[in-house]
């Protein structure tokens, strides 16, 4: 199963609020490129939780690694795949 996008930007709300307020304010249009610049730490760890969750979709795609979307919690969870863990060890 992929990322469920939406479920992993909302996450971001309990980890850090004012990368989330940044996504928000950016996907309701409340926000201009520009002006998201100006929190340019903020910009940059969303633009690394996008890349990230990117490369987690490569990996479950190889096989390598599972992804269960927990909605009751709002988190997404990703373990080794064990039939890769067997291959690897």
């Amino acid at each position: 199963m992929s990322i469920d996008r939406e479920l992993a930007y909302e996450s971001l709300k309990w980890v850090d609020p004012k990368v989330y307020r940044l996504y928000l304010r950016l996907r309701l249009g409340e926000l201009s490129e520009e002006e998201a610049k100006s929190d340019i730490d903020s910009l940059t760890k969303l633009y690394i939780i996008t890349r990230m969750n990117d490369a987690l979709e490569q990996l479950e795609a190889m096989g390598v690694i599972d992804i269960l979307n927990d909605y009751d919690n709002e988190r997404i969870l990703v373990r080794l795949n064990d039939s890769y863990r067997r291959v690897v060890e």
